[in-house]
């Protein structure tokens, strides 16, 4: 479903966030 891609994108995100942060 597309709100299962929206999810596993603002996880990304989430992820890729708290990398930079890091």
């Amino acid at each position: 479903m597309v709100s299962e891609l929206v999810f596993q994108a603002l996880l990304a995100v989430q992820v890729a966030d708290l990398a930079l942060m890091i």
